[in-house]
Protein backbone atom coordinates (compact mmCIF):
# COMPACT_ATOMS: atom_id res chain seq x y z
CA UNK A 1 0.00 0.00 0.00
CA UNK A 2 1.17 3.32 -1.24
CA UNK A 3 2.04 5.99 1.58
CA UNK A 4 -0.90 8.31 -0.06
CA UNK A 5 -3.74 5.37 0.15
CA UNK A 6 -2.30 4.70 4.07
CA UNK A 7 -2.74 8.22 4.68
CA UNK A 8 -6.18 8.42 2.91
CA UNK A 9 -6.92 5.55 5.22
CA UNK A 10 -6.04 7.19 8.56
CA UNK A 11 -8.22 10.46 7.67
CA UNK A 12 -11.41 8.47 5.94
CA UNK A 13 -11.10 6.54 9.27
CA UNK A 14 -10.52 9.31 11.29
CA UNK A 15 -13.12 11.99 9.86
CA UNK A 16 -15.88 10.12 7.99
CA UNK A 17 -14.45 11.40 4.66
CA UNK A 18 -14.95 8.96 1.52
CA UNK A 19 -11.97 7.79 0.61
CA UNK A 20 -12.97 8.57 -2.87
CA UNK A 21 -13.43 12.26 -1.87
CA UNK A 22 -9.99 11.98 -1.01
CA UNK A 23 -7.24 13.07 -3.37
CA UNK A 24 -3.53 13.36 -3.55
CA UNK A 25 -4.14 17.49 -4.08
CA UNK A 26 -7.01 18.17 -1.36
CA UNK A 27 -6.75 20.69 1.16
CA UNK A 28 -7.53 19.40 4.61
CA UNK A 29 -9.28 22.50 5.88
CA UNK A 30 -10.68 23.78 2.89
CA UNK A 31 -11.55 20.68 0.64
CA UNK A 32 -11.90 18.00 3.15
CA UNK A 33 -13.42 20.27 6.35
CA UNK A 34 -11.83 19.03 9.02
CA UNK A 35 -11.03 21.83 11.93
CA UNK A 36 -7.61 21.90 13.49
CA UNK A 37 -8.63 19.55 16.49
CA UNK A 38 -9.31 16.80 13.36
CA UNK A 39 -6.16 17.41 12.12
CA UNK A 40 -4.21 17.26 15.31
CA UNK A 41 -5.71 13.58 16.02
CA UNK A 42 -5.00 12.80 12.34
CA UNK A 43 -0.98 13.66 12.87
CA UNK A 44 -1.01 11.52 16.28
CA UNK A 45 -2.71 8.75 14.39
CA UNK A 46 0.32 9.31 11.59
CA UNK A 47 2.93 9.28 14.02
CA UNK A 48 2.25 6.20 15.58
CA UNK A 49 1.27 4.87 12.16
CA UNK A 50 4.26 5.35 10.20
CA UNK A 51 6.84 5.40 13.48
CA UNK A 52 8.07 8.87 13.02
CA UNK A 53 8.03 12.63 14.81
CA UNK A 54 6.25 15.89 13.19
CA UNK A 55 7.54 18.50 15.30
CA UNK A 56 4.74 21.02 15.98
CA UNK A 57 6.25 23.65 14.07
CA UNK A 58 6.01 21.39 10.75
CA UNK A 59 2.20 20.62 11.21
CA UNK A 60 1.33 24.32 10.07
CA UNK A 61 2.87 23.50 6.60
CA UNK A 62 1.11 20.30 5.95
CA UNK A 63 -2.17 21.76 4.58
CA UNK A 64 -2.72 19.24 1.82
CA UNK A 65 -2.51 15.51 1.33
CA UNK A 66 0.13 16.10 -0.91
CA UNK A 67 2.25 17.82 1.96
CA UNK A 68 1.55 15.03 3.96
CA UNK A 69 2.27 12.45 1.86
CA UNK A 70 5.98 13.96 0.97
CA UNK A 71 6.83 14.92 4.59
CA UNK A 72 6.28 11.36 5.87
CA UNK A 73 8.22 9.81 2.78
CA UNK A 74 10.83 12.40 3.50
CA UNK A 75 11.07 11.12 7.73
CA UNK A 76 11.44 7.77 6.06
CA UNK A 77 14.51 8.03 3.64
CA UNK A 78 15.88 9.86 6.98
CA UNK A 79 15.63 7.08 8.70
Amino acid sequence: MSTFEEVKDIISGHSGVEKEAITIDSHLQEDLNLDPLSITDIIVRIEEKFKIEIPKDNIVNLTSISDIVEFIEDKLEES
